[in-house]
């Protein structure tokens, strides 16, 4: 991404699909799945890195789901007491 309407493009396709990707663009090897951890009061994130030879593709949407489920589970609900 070396423009500001791709990055905006694809800022709009990491919101609709709930997860942003680094697919080998920071690392030769490398891939990394990051899910936003609402309701933290500060902006945050809970991600996964790992090579991409041990990280597929096709496990980047489950692991996105995963991920998803535990942020939600860091911040208590609305009324609860921690």
């Amino acid at each position: 991404i070396t423009d500001l309407p791709t990055f905006l493009r694809e800022l709009a396709a990491c919101r609709r699909r709930g997860y942003a990707l680094d697919d080998r663009e920071n690392e030769v090897d490398g891939r990394c799945v990051a899910v936003p951890i609402e309701g933290a009061g500060v902006p945050a994130a809970l991600s996964l890195s790992a090579p991409s030879a041990r990280f597929r593709i096709t496990e980047v949407a489950e692991v996105a789901e995963a991920l998803a489920a535990t942020a939600a589970r860091l911040i208590p609900e609305t009324g609860e007491t921690t």
